[in-house]
């Protein structure tokens, strides 16, 4: 099967020109850096903002800097605006076991939108023909499927492939279930501690930086329960594991990595 995912650089096409590009991320940076080789052009874009969209922002750069080479953009066929019953059907919380992703669809208005593992921004969802919806200048492609638990089939640009979510209701766990999850845990992939607390009934995560530059006393970010043990926040999804009921550690996954595990320290 061909995707476009390469070694750690995405290879694709842009209106008609050869792309190689990559994003990174990290507390409220966001970067970018996508190089068109054939026409020697690289644009490199560097955001100190977390809801910063730097892939956006060097696009409509390329889209100047490579006027009269570029073929024209797309314009997918919209689909008319969906109705009140629509927009409330497909309203929910769908999770991916496979990629281990959570994608939150709310109501806004007339309009769905799309928050990925509860990030701090959220994508509008625009209607297209044949019921399906498009994010992220459509590389985020999803279409509902009716009936049962209103099954979520998600397409990334470039892979070709659905991968399926399956629609459920949000946990809700007690004071008294949140407690055992309390505590510190390290990564020795990554070689940085996280702390999980919990206060007024919330169970919250501090990411402590790995390089001591950076300031120690970051924020918390809130999580949100999905299923039993699994929590999603800060575009995070933490997948909590026991052995004989006593909590040994948790998975890290995000749109970019997967199953990074975080062992219980204290």
């Amino acid at each position: 099967e061909k995707i476009p995912y390469a070694s750690g650089l995405v290879v694709d096409r842009y209106r008609g020109l050869l792309r190689v590009e990559h994003t990174g991320s990290w507390a409220g940076f966001r970067a970018d850096l996508v190089r068109f080789p054939d026409e020697r052009v690289s644009v490199i874009t560097l955001c100190n903002l977390a809801n910063a969209n730097p892939s956006a922002k060097g696009r409509a750069v390329a889209d100047v800097v490579l006027e009269g080479r570029l073929e024209p953009a797309p314009k997918p066929a919209a689909g008319p605006e969906p109705g009140d019953a629509v927009l409330q059907r497909f309203a929910g919380l769908y999770w991916s076991e496979e990629s281990q992703q959570v994608f939150r669809i709310e109501r806004q208005g007339r309009k769905l939108t799309i928050r990925p593992n509860d990030s701090r921004e959220a994508m509008e969802l625009a209607p297209q023909s044949g019921g399906v919806f498009t994010a992220a200048n459509g590389r985020l492609r999803l279409r509902f499927v009716p009936g049962g638990q209103h099954g979520l089939l998600g397409v990334r640009e470039g892979t070709g492939r659905e991968e399926k979510f399956r629609r459920l209701a949000a946990a809700q766990p007690t004071a008294e279930q949140l407690r055992p999850l309390a505590g510190r845990y390290h990564s020795p992939a990554l070689q940085v501690t996280w702390s999980v607390s919990i206060r007024a009934g919330k169970l919250l995560l501090r990411q402590t930086p790995s390089d001591p530059n950076l300031r120690p006393d970051t924020p918390e970010e809130e999580l949100h329960p999905a299923l039993a043990d699994v929590f999603t926040g800060a575009g995070l999804v933490l997948n909590f594991d026991r052995s004989a009921g006593v909590i040994t550690g948790f998975t890290a996954s995000s749109s970019g990595t997967r199953r990074i595990w975080f062992g219980r320290v204290r």
